[in-house]
């Protein structure tokens, strides 16, 4: 009797052994991922152009289908790696694999990627699974073909303008009640996972040292990068890079220093650059690194195509200062920076249309700096040495600055009163006000002196 007990027991605790191994093993996975690019080792020290180098500073991709479809107890299967990479890990995972051809120095030449996945399946195999209670598991796959568009501008259009392609393969399959699945799935591959879930969720992890797909197709994609600036020309490469390079500067400017580069702006459409601007910046910029202020300093006219060197004030600075462009053989070379001792009055009355906010604030009060610096140097040469005309020409600018600049208050004030209404922080509203009153006063005693120098000089042709 005892003995058929210690049977039965045995028997009891193998089946709850054996079931309590079913449910633990729900869920069982195989997948594998290939790539038809990868990055070659054995070149480590490839570069290009007699040592030019870039930087990955744009990246947009894009899928039209980045998962597959839920069926039955199985979770879409993510198949769009290429939607998960960001610039940032892009560019620091080129200059590991390539560093003698990629780099993040700010005079590298700047490379914009746009990629472009389109994907195909075939997922019978997960039917097929269903049809058999989720216990025997059959192969599924996708295929994703992608294109990888590699642009990089110069001082006449672009010296990289190439695509490449490549193809991601994925294939797998699950089983729920059965520990099947976790056989590996056959055939050629650069990753695989295998997965155990619970109560029927199954689903292949990313980061995983056998499974890092985000980490192929970076490599995948860097490859293309290769091979599309090895296609380029060498010449015009080497031109747009030392051309970056001769545009930064390091500058003084009122014993203050500052590093100054000349960037070439593209109208939307377009591959020649259409406007030149400077960028200040308090120390050697990164990329990342915000510019303390920019202006224009060159535009190219629509009538013949060709450059014309524009003065502008840097707005954001202490120092009273301009930037214009150096133009050679119709060609802005750098930018040319001068401090101003005695600012033009005609150049404080050129405010803006659109200001607001705290950057507007800052700009007037700069902006009224540079008027009291006019008003007390140059306001009493203007008065003896200018035309009745000039006199005139400069009292109607000041008093349509008037106008402009009282409006402007007005604005500022009732935005202010609003913006208590609701609960908000009126002070750069307020700042605002208070700086375009100070404006005012300022020109009020600029133009009774320009009227009492048109009333003299009438008074004397009169005479």
């Amino acid at each position: 009797m005892s003995n058929k007990r210690t049977d039965v027991a045995r028997m009891t605790f193998c089946f709850i052994t054996l079931l309590a191994t079913c449910l633990l093993t729900t869920g069982c996975g195989s997948i594998r991922f290939s790539t038809s690019l990868r990055t070659d080792p054995t070149i480590k020290n490839m570069q290009v152009a007699d040592g030019v180098k870039f930087s990955i500073r744009q990246y947009t991709a894009n899928q039209h289908k980045k998962r597959t479809s839920r069926i039955f107890l199985f979770d879409p299967i993510d198949i769009a790696p290429i939607t998960s990479v960001s610039q940032v890990d892009l560019s620091n995972h080129a200059t590991q694999v390539y560093p003698r051809l990629f780099g993040d120095n700010f005079t590298d030449l700047p490379l914009s990627l746009i990629v472009s996945g389109k994907s195909s399946s075939f997922v019978l195999g997960e039917w097929l699974q269903c049809l058999t209670f989720a216990t025997v598991p059959f192969p599924s796959w996708a295929h994703v073909n992608c294109k990888v568009h590699v642009t990089a501008q110069g001082n006449h259009g672009y010296v990289v303008n190439r695509a490449e392609h490549f193809k991601q393969n994925f294939s797998w399959w699950r089983s729920v009640y059965t520990p099947l699945g976790i056989l590996p799935i056959p055939g050629f591959s650069d990753a695989r996972d295998t997965s155990f879930g619970i109560m029927g969720y199954v689903s292949f992890g990313n980061n995983c040292a056998g499974y890092n797909k985000n980490a192929l197709t970076m490599d995948s994609l860097i490859e293309a990068v290769a091979q599309c600036v090895k296609q380029a020309d060498p010449a015009k490469l080497k031109a747009a890079y030392e051309s970056r390079k001769a545009r930064l500067r390091q500058i003084e400017i009122h014993g203050q220093t500052y590093w100054s580069f000349m960037g070439l702006g593209y109208a939307k459409g377009k591959d020649e650059p259409a406007e030149a601007r400077v960028l200040l910046y308090r120390k050697y910029p990164t990329w990342e690194m915000k510019p303390i202020d920019k202006v224009v300093i060159a535009r190219k006219r629509i009538s013949n195509d060709k450059w014309e060197a524009v003065t502008n004030y840097f707005g954001n600075i202490q120092a009273i200062a301009t930037a214009t462009a150096l133009i050679v053989d119709e060609n802005p070379v750098k930018a040319v920076i001068q401090e101003v001792d005695k600012p033009a009055l005609e150049d404080c009355f050129r405010t803006p249309s659109r200001l607001a906010g705290a950057w507007g604030a800052r700009y007037l009060r700069w902006n009224n700096d540079a008027l009291l610096e006019a008003k007390n140097r140059t306001l009493p040469d203007f008065v003896q040495k200018r035309s009745e005309q000039d006199l005139l020409d400069l009292i109607i600018a000041a008093e349509k600055e008037i106008l402009k600049i009282s409006e402007l208050a007005e604005s500022a004030k009732n935005r202010a009163q609003r913006i208590v209404g609701l609960g908000g922080n009126p002070e750069a509203s307020r700042q605002m006000s208070v700086v375009c009153r100070q404006r005012i006063e300022i020109i009020k005693v600029v133009l009774r002196s320009l009227r009492q120098g048109l009333s003299a000089r009438q008074r004397a042709s009169a005479e």
